[in-house]
């Protein structure tokens, strides 16, 4: 398929932009679910011994990694800068949320965390969004409108 599933996300939502999934993030995810299984082990062996210490590092390394998927599954695909705000997408192209941009944090050119107060004043909902999920360009174009947005 030209352009890849992520194009499509994008054409489905107007000045829709696709989000890709961050090799950064994932990374991260996995070198804190392996150094907390890991952690657990080291606590566990001397009390324990090395059965139940390997057990409960799998444990917690399932549960952790097990969560970290769901956490990935529940993350936009596509997002909507709209002229009073920003609406975000899943992959079936149903809205996760849409509002006017609140606030947001910026750590350096890496990631920016945008908080978004929907319509009707439901509860603030925040989005993670990392370089490496989209384009340079449109990085910079979502992170001067949140700069302002929330000025």
């Amino acid at each position: 398929m030209p352009g890849g599933p992520e194009r499509s996300w994008a054409q489905r939502v107007p000045q829709g932009i696709a989000l890709s999934r961050s090799v950064a993030v994932r990374a991260s995810l996995f070198v804190f679910t392996l150094l907390a299984a890991l952690a657990v082990r080291s606590v566990v062996m001397p009390r324990g011994g090395d059965l139940a210490a390997f057990a409960l590092a799998a444990a917690t390394f399932g549960a952790l990694a097990l969560a970290a998927l769901a956490h990935e599954r529940r993350q936009p695909a596509a997002l909507s800068l709209e002229p009073d705000g920003i609406a975000a997408y899943d992959r079936s192209g149903r809205l996760l949320v849409r509002g006017r941009i609140v606030g947001c944090a910026q750590w350096a050119s890496l990631l920016l965390i945008i908080a978004v107060m929907p319509h009707g004043g439901a509860r603030l909902s925040r989005l993670l969004v990392a370089a490496d999920a989209l384009p340079a360009e449109a990085f910079r174009e979502l992170a001067v409108r949140a700069r302002h947005a929330a000025m």
